[in-house]
């Protein structure tokens, strides 16, 4: 199969696409330290005194709640940081985890990996948590996985409704679901619950995802079988009316449903009323769905790079100076920022001026730049910059793919 069954994607913890710069506040009092990993880069973690510790990466240096690895007391609603992009990311974005003292000891750093727990809990209903009942044994001896409990204060609330064959409708939050008559051949239970968004990042570029629509619909008949294909269609429409359409045409809107064994988004049929603000699809099937609409801007900006300096070969002999250039186009929202890395990655910084690299050293360049609809250019590099302004580096050669004999001695 494409997926398989016990899959393990090596990140521990949920991403949240956030604009650069956007403040992250403490969800909860507890003591906060400081850490800096070249993965994670500036990292806050917070002991909430209650058996769980929640961590928060890729933030800036500046804004930090604190820099110093000892722990220091953090009220709920307290800045922790801003979203950045140190560590290893290519783009800024907050990556939240969750640590569970097993052992209730005040450590974890011995409940890793035991102790990492989702924070959205396991929300299969039809299947066991995997993590839950995995376990292992190594030099450290015998592990098993813990139990996710559901941490947020928004709760996923499930709206449910038991329906004869003749059909009937349920309300959700903002959606409803109709089954009309002639479509059920059997009575089920219908059941409509919000989820998180963690699939909307799959869509296709050109979309955006209107918030607060992700949400999961499901019928099981009397003796638990899932139903999820139907002889008819069934409506379900949004109501919009609170919906923000920030950069979004709304003549596009449209409702999607997600196909997991694929992993992509895919259309229904779809009518938007401008005046009531409410949209209405049809499908034939129950899934995960959301609203998506086209961006007016779907374009990011283009950078360039300009490189001064004396050179000797391919070796500059004096510190060099790095210049970016952004240009977003006419009819576009403009640029916002630029972004570049010298070490090929594994950190990023703002660029704000021309750059002077004063270190001597072999640098691989990357940069990219986004737009104020949040549009952010694919990673550009350019050709590594060799700086020797001391001849340490440039008289040394180095071979690749040659092969040497030697001769017996």
């Amino acid at each position: 199969e494409k997926t398989p069954t016990l899959y393990y994607s090596s990140h521990d913890g949920v991403d949240f696409g956030l604009k650069y710069g956007t403040p992250i506040l403490a969800p909860a009092p507890g003591y906060a330290s400081y850490l800096y990993t070249t993965g994670g880069g500036n990292t806050i973690k917070i002991d909430h005194q209650n058996g769980y510790q929640t961590q928060y990466l890729h933030l800036q240096k500046e804004g930090l709640f604190t820099n110093k690895s000892s722990e220091k007391w953090i009220d709920k609603g307290e800045q922790i940081g801003l979203v950045g992009m140190t560590g290893n990311t290519s783009g800024p974005h907050l990556h939240f985890g969750v640590r569970y003292d097993k052992n209730g000891n005040g450590n974890f750093l011995d409940d890793t990996p035991d102790g990492r727990v989702d924070p959205y809990a396991w929300q299969d209903n039809t299947k066991e948590d995997p993590w839950e009942a995995y376990s292992w044994t190594d030099a450290l001896g015998d592990h098993a996985g813990s139990e996710s409990a559901y941490l947020w204060e928004d709760l996923l609330t499930v709206n449910s409704v038991y329906l004869s064959k003749d059909g009937g409708s349920l309300a959700g939050e903002n959606a409803v679901i109709v089954i009309p008559e002639n479509t059920l051949n059997t009575e089920v239970t219908l059941s409509i619950k919000k989820t998180g968004s963690s699939h909307v990042e799959l869509a296709n570029q050109v979309l955006k995802y209107i918030r607060g629509t992700a949400l999961l619909v499901e019928a099981y008949d009397n003796v638990k079988n899932q139903i999820s294909q139907f002889a008819n269609d069934l409506e379900i429409s949004f109501d919009l009316t609170q919906a923000n359409f920030s950069n979004i045409a709304t003549e596009t809107l449209k409702i999607m449903y997600f196909d997991p064994n694929n992993m992509v988004w895919n259309q229904l049929t779809t009518t938007w009323n401008e005046t009531t603000k409410r949209l209405t699809g049809l499908a034939n099937h129950l899934s995960e769905f959301a609203v998506f609409g086209e961006k007016i801007d779907a374009n990011p900006p283009v950078t360039t790079i300009a490189i001064t300096g004396q050179k000797d070969g391919n070796w500059y002999t004096e510190s060099p100076m790095i210049s970016l250039t952004a240009v977003d186009g006419a009819t576009e929202s403009g640029v916002d920022k630029t972004f570049y890395s010298l070490d090929g990655g594994s950190s990023w910084e703002e660029y704000l001026t021309q750059t002077q690299v004063i270190k001597d050293g072999i640098y691989a360049i990357l940069f990219r730049s986004s737009d104020k609809a949040e549009n952010y250019e694919p990673t550009q590099d350019s050709p590594l910059l060799q700086v020797d302004t001391v001849g340490v580096f440039k008289d040394e050669i180095a071979l690749s793919g040659a092969v040497f004999s030697f001769a017996a001695i």
